[in-house]
């Protein structure tokens, strides 16, 4: 039998449709799904220190943990409460404490950075945002003295920290679920898909303009209603007979990506115009899962791993290159074909199951004997 701890400082809902909320899922399934028993230290800080109290209890009776996987919050490890006050200052990295010295290695995920952009000082003002940034900065000097890996979606992400970090850092991104069947891509119609949001985060008329200029070109964009209502006074002009806007839930949707030629990543942040430069989002992978080629922005992580390993392509973020793009692959649907063709060949090693078990390869052999 094999044992990990898994700690995460909030209370996870499977039912939340965040990746903050998805990725630990995710990962805890993953992990059981390579055979670990996973103690799942989680929700608010009361019912964090009974299940922390449990794994001590474990142990003294004889169970032998290969490791301890964590992931941070959006917010600092102190202000998790619902009241976000400091009420359980030596709780989680107490813990953190006791299992580095059970000779139990740790490995966590740090979710994102939004913190060190001014867009996050503007939505957090004043005492509190500068409050909130001093335990961000107390979160990393605390997992400077415990973790043995500091993982991260991309390696880019480690510039953006406001100082160097004194970890061993490695890649860790989100996965793939693997359930889906294999269906052929579709070369005619030509059709593009698009999941996610709208908004300052997700500026992307530049594709807009691209589809409504290439008449054999059509689109489904799936975002959320809210996220449409408040954005249809630049999209709505757009949307017609070859673009339309749907809002479903996830579960709704492999119709839609069994009819998409290509799937789409392609938007620009206006509050953190960088964030491409080192933030490969779980769409990417949940688009890998359903078996289709993808393009993205020249010069971003996203785009940077589409081409990398040939499962699609890259562009500027211009109305007239994907313009261009579109009609090279309207006129060479060849390459449609071969770039799923490389999904699929990609896909086993980038599934959640082989997140957990490269978390398992990483952390096992630092196993020490107390």
């Amino acid at each position: 039998m094999k044992h990990c701890i898994f700690h995460i400082p909030l209370e996870i809902d499977p039912n939340y449709m965040s990746g903050s909320h998805i990725r630990p899922i995710k990962m805890l399934r993953a992990f059981e799904a390579i055979g670990y028993t996973v103690d799942f230290i989680e929700g608010d800080a009361k019912t964090r220190k009974e299940k922390m109290d449990q794994v001590k209890e474990k142990v003294k009776q004889g169970v032998v943990y290969d490791f301890m996987y964590a992931e941070n919050s959006n917010m600092p490890t102190l202000l998790t409460e619902k009241h976000h006050l400091p009420t359980h200052p030596l709780l989680d990295f107490g813990f953190f404490k006791w299992v580095k010295a059970q000779g139990i290695p740790i490995g966590l995920y740090y979710r994102d950075i939004h913190w060190v952009y001014p867009a996050y000082r503007k939505n957090v003002p004043g005492i509190k945002g500068l409050f909130a940034t001093q335990n961000f900065k107390y979160d990393l000097r605390q997992y400077e003295k415990y973790l043995d890996i500091f993982y991260l979606q991309t390696k880019q992400m480690e510039k953006k920290f406001p100082r160097p970090l004194h970890m061993n850092i490695k890649e860790l991104p989100p996965g793939a679920d693997k359930g889906v069947s294999y269906t052929p891509v579709p070369t005619k119609p030509f059709h593009v898909f698009y999941v996610g949001g709208l908004g300052s985060h997700y500026e992307m008329e530049e594709l807009f303009k691209a589809v409504e200029a290439v008449e054999d070109v059509t689109m489904t964009v799936c975002t959320r209603e809210s996220d449409w209502k408040a954005h249809e006074h630049m999209y709505g002009k757009y949307v017609g007979d070859r673009i339309r806007m749907i809002h479903k839930n996830y579960d709704e949707l492999e119709p839609y990506f069994k009819e998409a030629t290509v799937l789409a990543r392609y938007f620009i942040s206006e509050n953190s115009p960088d964030y491409n430069d080192f933030c490969i989002s779980i769409k990417v992978f949940e688009y890998m899962g359903n078996m289709r080629p993808i393009f993205s922005i020249k010069d971003t992580a996203i785009g940077d791993f589409l081409e990398k390993n040939d499962i699609g392509w890259a562009v500027p973020y211009d109305a007239k290159a994907m313009e261009e793009l579109f009609r090279y692959l309207l006129a060479h649907p060849e390459e449609i074909k071969e770039k799923q063709e490389n999904v699929v060949r990609l896909l086993p090693s980038h599934t959640w199951e082989a997140r957990a078990q490269q978390v398992a390869d990483d952390l096992l052999p630092l196993r020490r004997t107390r």
